[in-house]
């Protein structure tokens, strides 16, 4: 039984974080074998992580960078307006 990209999606993010159990593992290693799209997803996922992990354990990093509160409004309307369109186009499992 194969898992929709959506149910990869998610449990690819939580692979990340914690350990799926065997049978987790073994259905979305066997979507991704099938599916080039979420296994592009997964690495630009750890690309990201890792990327990200640098940035954060960097000690020569900018660590008094500040977000204008331009930035930070523009961001606030993208989430907000994601939501609702989440909210409007719900997708079945």
């Amino acid at each position: 039984m194969l898992i929709s990209c959506r149910r990869a999606t998610e449990l690819t993010s939580q692979e990340l974080d914690t350990e799926l159990s065997f049978h987790r593992r073994f259905v979305l290693g066997a979507h991704r074998f099938v599916c080039g799209a979420c296994r592009r997803f997964r690495k630009q996922l750890v690309d990201i992580d890792r990327a990200l992990e640098e940035f954060l354990n960097d000690p020569t990093g900018p660590a008094d960078v500040q977000m204008t509160d331009e930035s930070k409004t523009r961001i606030r309307e993208v989430l907000k307006s994601a939501t609702s369109d989440d909210d409007a186009n719900p997708i079945a499992y």
